[in-house]
């Protein structure tokens, strides 16, 4: 995504906000605490199978746990935290032209036009409400907590949906993408992962917020329990922010090379 040299009057959306860094406390405490136990324990001969997390993992441990939801012929595979998830959806090609043909402008319509992002959030489509169902269905199965679940569909749009210039997929340098576009190309950058990944969170009711940078878009997710991260305090929430391009990334882990932003508030 590139930002446009001004052909008009410059229109700020607000001043960039400055990031905040969380540290998690007491980890290492926490941490030696639980191994001094575990020493204690075994000194006192412990059976191993009582240090074990008790969990029934139907041997396959190996491979982590499979978990599945939705229903349709599009279907999407990925690991997270070494299980393996699938959601499948239906997306119509009529679904898929509505967007395609919207008549919008795909792209900044001048300098700092952040709040034109929120024109590609799309929390209506009954495609992104079935896939939000799903993976809050998948957060019940694998009994994963707020975060985790952040974390989870963060991994879902990384993953299933690998970063790829404009230029290759739309034949133009900038063009911004409705989430349904992004669906059905299989592939997207920045600001196409990030609206489909905005829409997608506020559709499981998470506070939610596009972070605009110079020659970036990610995404802030409003959440009071994450251990630690970077965060931007916007209204009282705290936005943790997350990269949507390439998977690795958790919730609050930031690029060196971002700072300020300007949030935008889904």
């Amino acid at each position: 995504m590139t930002q446009p040299t001004a052909n008009q009057q410059t229109v700020q959306q607000g001043q960039p906000v400055a990031p905040v860094k969380k540290k998690a406390r007491l980890a290492g405490s926490v941490i030696f605490a639980i191994l001094v136990v575990i020493i204690i324990l075994v000194a006192l001969g412990v059976p191993q199978q009582l240090l074990d997390d008790g969990s029934d993992s139907g041997g396959n441990d190996l491979f982590g746990k499979s978990y599945t939801a939705g229903s349709g012929n599009w279907i999407k595979s990925w690991k997270f935290e070494g299980d393996n998830y699938t959601i499948k959806f239906s997306l119509t090609s009529s679904d898929y032209e509505y967007y395609l043909n919207y008549q919008i402008v795909h792209q900044y319509r001048y300098l700092n036009d952040h709040a034109h992002g929120l024109d590609f959030i799309t929390t209506n489509s009954s495609v992104i409400i079935d896939i939000a169902a799903s993976i809050n269905y998948l957060k019940a199965q694998a009994g994963l907590s707020d975060v985790q679940t952040a974390n989870l569909a963060l991994s879902f749009v990384q993953t299933c949906f690998p970063y790829v210039y404009d230029n290759v997929t739309y034949g133009v340098e900038d063009h911004w993408a409705f989430p349904l576009e992004t669906l059905h190309n299989g592939q997207g950058d920045c600001e196409d992962k990030s609206f489909l990944y905005a829409s997608i969170m506020v559709d499981l009711g998470y506070d939610t917020a596009l972070l605009f940078f110079d020659d970036h878009v990610a995404v802030g997710i409003g959440a009071y329990s994450a251990p630690s991260g970077t965060y931007y305090d916007v209204g009282g929430v705290n936005y943790y922010y997350c990269e949507t391009t390439s998977s690795g990334w958790t919730m609050g882990e930031i690029p060196q090379d971002y700072g300020e932003s300007y949030v935008i508030v889904v």
